[in-house]
Parts: structure tokens; sequence; C-alpha cells
């Protein structure tokens, strides 16, 4: 969870450090995590391009359990496109400077996945609470003196990750549209229903489980999820996206945290 940023012209991300928290607490309690498995151990160690890539690369891989390790990323904070003329998405860490992105003080999304994709895990979850649109959650633009809405569209749709039976990528908006706040609830629009929906809301069947498909159905309703309150708070259009092959797959147990 990245709120703020070394270079303070780039805005920052209200909620991200509180999200980040509260995701941690889930993790513990419904997914039945070991808290000494969770990474960072410190939520306010600054999470620099060198420590977020040594953190995925190094220190990851280490607690790994070949076919018997679940894996859970969630980031948020900034993301941002480069400004080149085959423009890529990028993760900004918190030395980055979203006007100069570029693999040396940025995360490559793409790279970001390739490297979670050498994991030896038995399932992998990626949930990115971010948008790589040049707009902050409030509508701020990132890039000085290029308006967003001229970017050239990002290429995220390469993701080696998606080759995997085990693998779910939830992403918090379109790669083109802003990833909303919500002010009245402290969190971002996003991970305020995510958690709500495992918490159970998104327990279409009530049979204490939650599928991918059951989350997806949450987070999209047209009436009470993420698309409606986006369109009702900001009139701003805000799409979750989830990718997974088995969409049956059952995400958490309710019953783990009974």
């Amino acid at each position: 969870g990245i709120s703020d940023y070394q270079n303070p012209q780039v805005p920052s991300v209200d909620y991200a450090k509180r999200d980040a928290q509260f995701m941690r607490e889930y993790l513990i309690k419904s997914f039945g995590y070991d808290p000494q498995n969770i990474l960072p151990r410190n939520l306010n160690e600054p999470m620099t391009a060198g420590t977020l890539k040594t953190l995925i690369r190094s220190r990851l891989p280490s607690f790994i359990k070949s076919g018997r390790s679940d894996v859970f990323v969630y980031f948020t904070g900034h993301g941002a496109p480069s400004t080149s003329s085959d423009p890529e998405a990028f993760l900004v860490p918190y030395d980055c400077d979203p006007n100069f992105v570029n693999t040396d003080n940025a995360y490559l999304l793409q790279n970001f996945y390739e490297d979670l994709g050498k994991l030896s895990s038995r399932s992998i979850t990626v949930v990115l609470d971010t948008c790589f649109s040049g707009l902050s959650g409030s509508g701020q633009s990132l890039v000085r003196q290029v308006s967003p809405l001229v970017l050239p569209s990002l290429q995220t749709n390469r993701n080696p990750l998606m080759q995997q039976a085990n693998a779910l990528v939830i992403t918090s908006t379109s790669n083109d549209r802003v990833s909303n706040w919500y002010p009245d609830k402290n969190h971002s629009l996003f991970t305020y229903f995510f958690l709500k929906g495992l918490q159970g809301q998104a327990d279409q069947n009530n049979d204490r489980q939650i599928t991918v498909n059951e989350l997806e159905n949450y987070l999209m309703d047209e009436d009470d999820g993420v698309i409606y309150w986006s369109n009702r708070l900001f009139q701003r259009p805000q799409t979750p996206q989830l990718e997974a092959k088995n969409k049956a797959a059952v995400i958490v147990d309710l019953q783990i945290s009974d």
C-alpha cells in the first residue's frame, strides 16, 4: 500500500495504507494466513522500486513450498502509463515520478506478471487496486501537461499468468479508467466492495464459500456494485476486471472465520 510519494508533487493515494492494513487483516481472519507469512512485515516501509522488485523476485519465492503454497498479492497505489510511442503500464513505487516512468524506477506490469508466473505455487491471486489512465482516484492528473484522455491505449492484456489454470487476476478498473476513492467509507471504492464481498455479501447461494464467479457478479452488479456506485457518486465509469480460467474456483471459505 503506497499512499505518499517521495516527490511531493505526486498526488497522494489517500486510503492506500488503510486498505492494505484491512487486506492484511482479512488474509489472517478470512483466508487463514499465518501473519508470519505476510510481506512486507512493516507496512510503513517505503516501497521503493528496488524494495518492491526484491520483495517479488527474491523474498516471496523464498517462502514458497513448491505445489503447496497459495499466493495472494495485493497492490494499492498509483499505476501510470509510460509516455513513449509504445506505451506500457507500470506500477509506480514510492520513489518514482509518474512523469518519468521507465523500467529502472518503476515496475513494468508485464514484468510483474512474469515474475509472479515463475513461482511454483499451488495457486496465485493478484489484486490490483490501481489504474493506468494517468489520473489519481480524485481525478487529478499524474502526468504534467498531458491530458490522460489522449494517451494511447495501454497493452495490459498480455498476461502470462493467464496461462496457468490456478491463477486469478483482479484489477479495480479497465486500463483507461480511473480507480475511484470512496471518502465516505475511508476506502478506495473497489477495495471497499471487494472486502464486503469477502465478508459474505458475494455468497449468492449461501453455501459459505465464495467463488470467482460469485465475486465477479457482486462487484459488477449494476444495481449495487462498483459500477453503480461509481456512476452514482462520481458520474465516472469504473468496471472491475476479473481474469481466471476457472471461475468456479473457490476464493475464500467463510467457515474459516466462523
